[in-house]
C-alpha cells in the first residue's frame, strides 16, 4: 500500500468521496470505509488485515481526525505545468463570480470545479509576478478533473478558504457602496 502521512497525500477526489461517506453509527464502518478509499483498496481487504497492521493503518492516519490544514499556494505545479492561483480577487470577472455562485450551494461536490476557477495556467511570468489563463470554457472540465485527480485537499482548502474570504469582503464592500450611493441619491432628491 502507499504511504499516506497527512492531509497533504489525499486529493480533492479522495476527499470528496470520504465526505460522501453516508453518516452511520459505527465510526469502525466509516472508518474502513476512509481507509480504503485513501489507500486505493477494497474495504474487505482492511477488514481482512492482521491486527497488528490495521493498527499500524489507524496510527499512520491519526491526522484523519482533523480537517485538513488551510494553507495558500499561489502557483500549484502539476506533470510540469505551473497553475497561478487568482492574483486579484477584488477583480473577477462577472463570469468567474457568476460560476462560483452557482457552485456554492455544494462546495465539496463542486470542489475541483472551484479549483479549476481559482487556479488556471500561467501564461506569463516575472519573478513573483504572473498572469494566469483569462476564464474560458475550453479545457475546463480537464484542468477541473486533473485537480481533482493529482491535488492535495490542503492545496485547494486554503485556496478556497482564501477566495471564500475575499469574495465575502468584495460584497460587503460593494454593499456599502451601494448602500452610499443610495443615500446620496435620496440625498439629491
Amino acid at each position: 500500500m502507499k504511504k499516506i502521512n497527512s492531509w497533504d497525500d489525499i486529493t480533492i477526489g479522495q476527499y470528496q468521496e470520504i465526505k460522501s461517506i453516508p453518516e452511520t453509527n459505527n465510526k469502525i464502518t466509516k472508518f474502513i470505509e476512509t481507509l480504503s478509499i485513501i489507500f486505493d483498496v477494497d474495504p474487505n481487504y482492511i477488514r481482512n488485515l492482521p491486527m497488528n497492521e490495521y493498527k499500524e493503518l489507524v496510527q499512520q492516519t491519526q491526522f484523519l481526525e482533523d480537517e485538513p490544514q488551510s494553507t495558500i499556494e499561489k502557483i500549484i505545479a502539476i506533470d510540469g505545468k505551473r497553475y497561478g492561483l487568482i492574483p486579484k480577487f477584488p477583480f473577477i470577472t462577472a463570469g468567474e463570480f457568476m460560476d462560483a455562485e452557482s457552485w456554492k450551494d455544494k462546495p465539496i461536490e463542486n470542489l475541483h470545479y472551484l479549483t479549476a476557477l481559482i487556479y488556471r495556467p500561467i501564461v506569463k511570468e516575472d519573478g513573483d509576478t504572473y498572469e494566469i489563463q483569462k476564464h474560458i470554457d475550453e479545457g475546463f472540465e480537464e484542468r477541473a478533473n486533473l485537480f481533482r485527480d493529482k491535488v492535495s485537499i490542503e492545496t485547494v482548502m486554503g485556496g478556497n478558504l482564501f477566495f471564500s474570504i475575499i469574495e465575502m469582503t468584495y460584497l460587503e464592500d460593494t454593499l456599502t457602496s451601494l448602500t452610499e450611493d443610495m443615500k446620496r441619491e435620496m440625498d439629491l432628491n
